[in-house]
């Protein structure tokens, strides 16, 4: 009897140790997805590659040869659960007329070197994606669909993953410059749909003065006008991908604060304001030489925080491809990608994946079910897959970029 009972308790205690181990929130469960195949390194025309160039050569060259991949064929509507007429970017009501009948522009905007800083009409855009360009650094695309604000700057080169999402979501893509491989990439692969600096009439896209930092600026209205005059058919494009609900579900913790470090003196640090809903980007400042500390980011024209709704950590592969930068690798219907949620102050763990090379971004949860986000706009942060990622503090949150 005795012996029966000691075994038990051993089990029971076996039992709390597994159980605890399973619910501890402090580390991200799962984030390095497993290894994968390397096959060679190209770009498609089409498509942008329905694969790229997963560590095949050292410094790949873009091409225009498409790969041939196993597809799925999960879902790309969102689930709407708002009703009426919502934005399929946004979940908010879509009672403007910008974006009807036309096409959503991307528009890709310098966040180094920190002199470009602060950007104008972050805050406007539907969607902004932030990702490496290499030397511990990071850039933006802004994605305009509902909203068109007069100044989106300053203008950036453009990178292989800026083709990449433009065709993704169908949209125009309006960049500073290129280098020679990356422009031939756009021009084969969006035809008519990408608007370069020095290519177009001002106001559609302008130098700004001195007092403004001397700065390329893209004019959403004036480009949107351009564009209709160019009398093209614009074919339809599923923008569906994400759901939304004002109801948030079953959170993994709280999240109040979230910081991406690139380096000590790259951060992205995302802080929880309850008044608002919002969360807010703070971001490293030198403020003496060799000295940094965290500053709130504002917009340039309107000195507003620059503030989300929803912060979303998509874990991809990074692709070298030498001079001409990195790329992403978005495995298309590869459904077991992870990813995080950041929402009214919580953390949600998922995955995401993109239905197919034309198809948007989509989230969903461990039992293939979409994740709402919050109505409102959204922060897409593509981290690699050798991102350290942890709770600090309850709440805290601390992402520690590594390339691959």
């Amino acid at each position: 009897m005795k012996q029966k009972r000691c075994l038990t308790l051993l089990l029971g205690c076996l039992l709390l140790s597994l159980a605890g181990a399973c619910t501890s929130a402090s580390e991200l469960p799962e984030l390095t997805p497993k290894p994968w195949a390397s096959p060679t390194a190209t770009l498609s025309q089409d498509l942008l590659a329905t694969d790229i160039a997963r560590q095949a050569t050292p410094t790949p060259e873009p091409s225009q040869t498409p790969w041939r991949y196993a597809t799925l064929t999960p879902s790309s509507k969102s689930a709407n659960t708002l009703g009426g007429v919502y934005s399929p970017l946004t979940g908010l009501n879509q009672n403007r007329p910008d974006g009807k009948g036309q096409r959503p522009i991307l528009v890709k905007m310098a966040n180094w070197p920190e002199a470009l800083r602060p950007q104008a009409g972050l805050n406007a855009a539907d969607i902004v994606f932030e990702y490496y360009i290499g030397a511990q650094m990071s850039h933006f695309a802004a994605l305009y669909y509902g909203t068109a604000p007069e100044a989106a700057a300053p203008l950036a080169p453009a990178r292989a993953p800026d083709t990449r999402l433009a065709i993704h979501y169908g949209a125009d893509l309006t960049y500073q410059s290129a280098r020679p491989n990356i422009l031939k990439l756009i021009s084969d692969s969006l035809p008519g749909r990408n608007f370069m600096a020095n290519t177009l009439p001002c106001p559609a896209i302008c130098a700004e003065p001195n007092t403004k930092g001397g700065n390329i600026a893209v004019n959403l209205p004036a480009l949107r006008n351009y564009i209709s005059s160019l009398e093209r058919k614009e074919a339809a494009h599923a923008l569906e991908g994400l759901s939304f609900s004002r109801s948030p579900g079953k959170e993994n913790g709280h999240a109040l604060r979230l910081s991406y470090l690139y380096a000590d003196y790259s951060v992205m640090d995302w802080r929880y304001a309850k008044e608002t809903g919002k969360y807010q980007l703070w971001q490293d400042l030198l403020y003496a030489p060799g000295k940094y500390r965290l500053s709130q980011s504002f917009d340039r024209d309107s000195g507003m925080p620059i503030a989300f709704d929803n912060i979303l950590i998509l874990y991809t592969h990074y692709i070298s491809y030498g001079q001409d930068g990195y790329d992403i690798d978005m495995r298309e219907s590869d459904p077991e990608q992870q990813a995080l949620l950041l929402r009214d102050g919580k953390i949600y763990y998922g995955k995401w994946l993109v239905s197919a090379p034309d198809q948007p971004i989509q989230f969903k949860g461990p039992n293939g079910l979409d994740i709402p986000l919050k109505p409102g706009r959204s922060w897409i942060s593509f981290a690699s897959i050798n991102t350290i990622s942890k709770q600090v503090q309850p709440g805290v949150w601390e992402l520690s970029f590594s390339f691959n």
